[in-house]
């Protein structure tokens, strides 16, 4: 009988064999387990859902999650969403609605989605967007990685602040309090941004502390260094504290061309104002320009990507490039 339940922790071999089969052979939750485990379990529960047929152990569709907070009720994102041709063709839907059973959340954050499940969400009533992706260019004759047809133009005038580097859990929490955090949505607890960063076993994150000038504002940029063919790029993954700090950071992202001689920095958003964005040195990414801002580099493609949300009608709704799966390896590192 096809059922569709939580998945256990031994049924870990079994879901990563699907992903094998029915996603990509070489995908990196198909071939490293310890990935895998860091990535979906806590506290001893395997934070997948799966449907299968429980007398001949077929399965027909696997949905994982990801937990922002430890709330009663918590904020969740889905990730790996997959069903295959079975006797049920709504499982996709009952899959995915399982996780309300499961786990209560206050709400399910919906980030990355296809076309498909993009339209299926509007017919749910949901409101889909798109991060916007903010890019500042470093200083050269020639792009290498970017495709510039249009030199943006930002004659607004760049705000000065105080800006740290932060390396330590515990400077996080001296940077950022609790009640800043709870501020957004979704909330993202200490230990949801110490998993998520501090103890990545792959990626190594930057944290950058800006502050205004009488330091009244504070933010703190989770950013991440990515290469290829020797031309390096900053991706801004993630952002805590004051949107209004952003403003202030535009001193930061010009130390960090001097120094680590970028091509481009580059930020997928949604939910900070525009004007913080551009007083901190960044245009808007629009068709219109012709640019191409590269998001992809495993395997490396210069192309614009679309990273469908379903936008939130909780107060003060932010979303970035790193929630969800979206700022996830791509190859097995040996």
């Amino acid at each position: 009988m096809l059922c569709v339940r939580k998945a256990d922790i031994s049924e870990i071999p079994a879901v990563m064999q699907f992903i094998s089969r029915h996603w990509k052979t070489d995908h990196i939750l198909a071939v490293d387990r310890d990935f895998f485990e860091w990535m979906y379990v806590r506290d001893g529960e395997l934070n997948f859902n799966i449907a299968i047929d429980d007398e001949t152990g077929e399965m027909f569709g696997i949905n994982g999650f990801i937990l922002f907070n430890r709330e009663k009720n918590p904020d969740i994102a889905g990730s790996m969403w997959k069903v295959i041709k079975s006797n049920n063709p709504a499982l996709g839907l009952t899959l995915g609605e399982f996780s309300w059973q499961r786990w209560h959340p206050r709400d399910l954050f919906a980030i990355g989605m296809n076309e498909r499940a993009a339209r299926i969400e509007q017919l749910y009533g949901s409101e889909v967007s798109s991060l916007e992706c903010w890019y500042r260019l470093g200083q050269r004759k020639e792009y290498r990685l970017a495709g510039i047809v249009t030199m943006p133009e930002n004659e607004v005038e760049i705000k000065h602040g105080k800006f740290y580097e932060v390396t330590t859990l515990e400077e996080f929490r001296h940077a950022i309090t609790e009640e800043q955090l709870r501020k957004n949505t979704p909330y993202k607890d200490y230990d949801y941004i110490n998993h998520r960063y501090f103890e990545h076993p792959i990626y190594c994150y930057q944290m950058y502390l800006v502050k205004s000038e009488k330091e009244e504002y504070c933010g703190v940029f989770v950013c991440r260094e990515v290469e290829h063919e020797g031309d390096r790029v900053c991706k801004i993954v993630d952002y805590y504290g004051d949107d209004i700090a952003v403003a202030y950071s535009g001193k930061l992202w010009d130390g960090l061309f001097k120094k680590r001689k970028y091509e481009f920095i580059d930020f997928y958003c949604y939910g900070i104002r525009h004007e913080y964005l551009q007083q901190a040195g960044f245009s808007l990414l629009t068709e219109e320009s012709g640019n191409i801002i590269p998001n992809y580099f495993e395997p490396f493609e210069r192309e614009n990507v679309r990273i469908r949300i379903v936008v939130s009608q909780w107060p003060s709704f932010h979303m970035y490039r790193g929630d969800g799966d979206q700022d996830r390896p791509s190859f097995l590192r040996i």
